[in-house]
């Protein structure tokens, strides 16, 4: 009886997640997650199924995260590189992590996408990049346009302040055209932009600094997460929340397979 009563109360949370939660939140849409579980090493391993593992360089420095382990990036040569781009796509992007700022000074790089075969290497581009120069504590997101060029793009009012952790996500979906930056949870600007796929090869894949040796965060980040379709805010919500792995616990689309052998053991 206990045992019909669990699965029927978990039967209804499934049905509420499911009413909030998009049908591109899954795990199996993520090309890169770095939790910095490790705690130490030169290597971050990728917790998505795509093998995008990161080497760590330039001074970067293991500490305190959000979520236990960080890394700290110190402003002017750390940086995460994947020599891999497994599981990019052409049509969507979301980059989510927390950060917390030490230095606003430089364009702090949250993530970046190289690529080849266009005019413009910067096929995913996610920093705090100001137009008006120094402090950078904007946020500067996009991707190339039908041509190659860079073209399609957003550029928000300043939001950040040092010592504070943030959670912040870039989405990009150019089949329905728009941009959407989100800040701790909440959409903070959106941009619509022209519809097409994204052109180009992937690359690399960049976290806390690019190949263009001018962008590096000067902080903290932790939970740093990409995925090959535009999450929602209520995804996005749950990834900040619950942290990025955990959030995925509870299948949200309303399946009992992550809970079902828990259940038949009561």
């Amino acid at each position: 009886m206990e045992a019909l009563q669990s699965i029927q109360l978990q039967l209804s949370f499934s049905l509420i997640l499911s009413s909030q939660y998009s049908a591109a939140f899954d795990l199996k849409n993520a090309f890169l997650i770095y939790t910095f579980d490790e705690g130490s090493g030169d290597i971050v391993t990728d917790r998505s199924e795509n093998g995008n593992d990161g080497v760590i360089g330039g001074g970067a420095k293991w500490a305190a995260g959000k979520n236990g382990k960080g890394l700290e990036m110190n402003g002017t040569s750390s940086k995460i590189v994947s020599a891999t781009a497994n599981g990019v796509d052409k049509v969507a992007f979301t980059e989510c992590l927390w950060v917390t700022f030490t230095n606003l000074a430089p364009e702090n790089q949250f993530g970046y996408i190289s690529c080849t075969e266009t005019a413009n290497a910067r096929y995913f581009y996610f920093s705090s990049w100001s137009s008006a120069g120094a402090p950078n504590d904007c946020i500067h997101a996009g991707t190339l346009d039908g041509g190659g060029n860079w073209g399609r793009g957003i550029s928000t009012v300043r939001i950040f302040k040092t010592k504070q952790w943030y959670f912040v996500a870039a989405v990009i979906d150019t089949k329905n055209g728009f941009i959407k930056i989100y800040v701790d949870g909440d959409m903070f600007q959106e941009q619509a932009i022209a519809t097409g796929d994204t052109p180009g090869v992937p690359k690399e894949i960049w976290v806390g600094a690019s190949p263009e040796n001018y962008q590096w965060i000067g902080g903290t980040i932790d939970d740093v997460a990409f995925f090959n379709v535009a999450l929602s805010e209520n995804d996005l919500k749950s990834i900040m929340d619950e942290g990025v792995m955990e959030s995925f616990a509870v299948d949200k689309t309303g399946k009992l397979s992550t809970k079902w052998g828990t259940i038949k053991s009561e």
